[in-house]
């Protein structure tokens, strides 16, 4: 439960960074592309932390590769939403994000030894753990910002919950780090990496509706901007209730064949969202790609460490290259092609983003 609090702590101050965002370009006066490199250089410090997180822990241990990723996204978060320009925030989100996902890394990895086969259950649990602390993120920075204190404050709760968490578990044991040597003998397998690749596809295609899904309802849907705003919470309500139902699931289905379930639902989905001759077919068909794909990145996750089951730390690590490279890449990719085509064809390239992660979780489940 602690793992699982500190995994929330992670989700919540990662959500931050999106509704303090117009508070950020109103006081610094910031164009979107300016206001864009805040997200992107979150992502970046997950892929650099995805490279050395491993080595760092089996140097001073996870206790402290926790705390010291814990308290260095605070810092991180502290930077956002003190900082004078958009050097200095774009700075403090490459800090939050670097140490966010040694946090992150940390924690599966501890799940995973301490769980086993039943990590699948674990992971998932925590993500929506991780899902609701999103959602209180949101709420806090609205809330907060009509009061006195501002927005500013949302950085409180968080700060209040540190050294609770720490309370809990600085004498839990979380295991012996796990990682790869340098050796010749000593690599990550071949099926680890195809489920790598599931983990890319998968938070690509999730990052890309979280992205543009507004976008894409407004303007191919016809939806209002402020009902498009406002739909896309059933996209992140039913991710909320899909990681429950994938959990429970998971005490029944292999991982291998949960994951590839979630990624057939989530591309017929999308496939209704996208083909929809109406904005309530739309609407049903984001729902039920949510439900996909709210399983695809913590049972991913669980299944990829699975095949290297002797080097957690390192598994996990690099997995985070996986997300943070499609958190940086994929949404962007999406927006170039937009300019060139339109919101409606470049949003289409969701899909087959996830019929080609079907294809490589069958792949590895017949392998796995």
């Amino acid at each position: 439960w602690g793992v699982y609090g500190l995994v929330g702590y992670f989700g919540y101050l990662e959500a931050l960074l999106g509704p303090v965002m117009p508070f950020i370009r109103a006081e610094q006066d910031l164009g979107y592309t300016v206001a864009s490199l805040h997200f992107a250089a979150f992502a970046a410090g997950g892929v650099v932390a995805g490279g050395v997180a491993d080595r760092l822990t089996a140097r001073s241990g996870r206790q402290a590769s926790l705390w010291g990723g814990a308290i260095g996204m605070l810092l991180g978060a502290g930077g956002i939403v003190a900082g004078p320009g958009p050097v200095a925030t774009i700075a403090a989100s490459l800090v939050m994000g670097t140490f966010g996902a040694v946090l992150l890394v940390t924690t599966q990895a501890a799940l995973w030894d301490r769980y086993g086969d039943r990590s699948t259950i674990a992971v998932t649990e925590s993500n929506i753990v991780a899902s609701g602390c999103g959602m209180a993120a949101s709420v806090a920075v609205g809330s907060l910002s009509a009061t006195a204190l501002g927005w500013r404050a949302s950085v409180v709760p968080p700060l209040v919950a540190l050294p609770v968490l720490f309370a809990t578990l600085k004498d839990r044991p979380l295991g012996v780090p796990r990682v790869v040597g340098h050796d010749r003998g000593s690599r990550l397998p071949m099926a680890f990496w195809t489920y790598f690749a599931v983990v890319f596809l998968g938070v690509a295609a999730e990052w890309c509706i979280g992205f543009w899904g507004a976008t894409f309802l407004a303007d191919a849907v016809a939806l209002s901007a402020p009902a498009a705003a406002g739909a896309m919470g059933l996209f992140f309500g039913a991710m909320l209730v899909g990681r429950f139902a994938a959990s429970r699931a998971a005490r029944r289905i292999s991982g291998p064949s949960l994951l590839l379930g979630a990624l057939l639902v989530a591309a017929l989905g999308f496939g209704a969202l996208w083909l929809a001759p109406s904005a309530p077919v739309a609407l049903g068909g984001l729902v039920l790609t949510g439900v996909g794909l709210s399983g695809v990145y913590p049972v991913g996750v669980s299944v990829a460490i699975a095949m290297a089951p002797s080097a957690s730390d390192t598994a996990a690590a690099r997995l985070s290259i996986a997300a943070g490279s499609a958190m940086m890449l994929t949404p962007f990719a999406v927006g170039g092609l937009a300019d060139a085509v339109g919101i409606g064809p470049a949003f289409a390239l969701v899909w087959p983003v996830l019929v080609g992660a079907a294809i490589v979780a069958e792949a590895g489940r017949r392998t796995a």
